[in-house]
């Protein structure tokens, strides 16, 4: 299980890039709560932050502890395996969320980091009937965030 640091920065950049919403983190929040006989600051402010996700954000950043940026990085590519199985018009949105974390440094390992800086791209093609087929690209997304996820 992720200490709490490592599931926050996950929901931080998740809620950033639009694949939960404040919401759902506010459930984890309030799990926390229930779970700590003393919870930090931080889950109190987020938790009052209602749907701002400007405060929440803010709460997030403040959760103390070491994270895991590793482990962190599986959370949120699980996370945007969840929103595709709810949301299938999502995918353009988490192709770009993946190229961005390839970006960033993001990326699981150097496989992963070429397929990450692609899908964005190969999504875009096929979806303005340029070259490729959308389906198949959703469903080698969907392969590669079965692969490289973790469920929270």
């Amino acid at each position: 299980m992720a200490n709490y640091r490592t599931i926050a920065d996950a929901y931080y950049r998740a809620l950033a890039h639009g694949l939960v919403t404040p919401a759902e983190v506010i459930t984890w929040v309030d799990s926390v709560m229930e779970a700590e006989d003393k919870p930090a600051i931080a889950f109190i402010d987020a938790a009052c932050a209602g749907d701002d996700a400007n405060a929440i954000l803010t709460a997030l950043r403040e959760v103390p502890g070491d994270g895991d940026r590793a482990q962190s990085n599986r959370l949120v590519i699980g996370l945007m395996k969840q929103l595709v199985a709810c949301e299938p018009g999502a995918y353009p949105r988490v192709a770009e969320t993946l190229y961005v974390m390839a970006i960033d440094g993001d990326a699981p390992s150097a496989d992963a980091e070429s397929s990450m800086r692609g899908f964005y791209d190969e999504l875009d093609l096929a979806i303005d009937g340029i070259y490729g087929n959308e389906k198949q690209v959703c469903r080698d997304v969907l392969t590669f965030l079965t692969e490289h996820g973790e469920a929270m």
